[in-house]
């Protein structure tokens, strides 16, 4: 299974895991962040969950995308460019624009950058947030894109 996949494939099996994940965080029982919700108007409701299902899907795709994609440059170069853009505006805005979103839906008054290690949509996913966030951010940030650097390199 690993590499076999074209990029339409790992797209669609984005999405597929995306929807999941979301579900996954409608029916999940988390007290906090289900109060925070329960105070939402339908409008807020409804871009609180698109905005968790692009999450979702840029997730799955920036963890599993250099294992499950075809090696090719065209390949390398979407997640080369993929990374490139979410590194460029977690460094200007000190976090993740939709984890900000998602914030300040749940939160009004929320600032960003004022609690970098919360994440509500990796929290709906795995209880113990902060030791799941930094497991993810070392596999995405750091192991992903050295696997793709030198597959590119070689």
């Amino acid at each position: 299974m690993f590499n076999k996949l074209t990029l339409k494939n790992t797209v669609i099996i984005s999405i597929i895991i995306a929807l999941f994940l979301t579900f996954n965080a409608y029916i999940k029982k988390h007290d906090i962040i289900k109060n925070q919700e329960k105070k939402l108007n339908i409008f807020n409701k409804i871009k609180l969950y698109a905005i968790r299902m692009i999450h979702y899907f840029v997730f799955f795709c920036l963890l599993f995308f250099p294992f499950l994609t075809k090696v090719s440059v065209l390949n390398d170069i979407v997640f080369i460019c993929l990374f490139v853009t979410l590194q460029i505006h977690w460094i200007t805005y000190s976090e993740c624009v939709l984890t900000i979103t998602e914030k300040q839906i749940l939160d009004p008054s929320y600032v960003p950058g004022s609690n970098k290690s919360y994440e509500p949509f990796l929290s709906l996913i795995n209880d113990d947030s902060e030791k799941f966030t930094g497991m993810i951010q070392l596999i995405a940030g750091f192991f992903c894109p050295l696997i793709i650097f030198l597959r590119v390199l070689t």
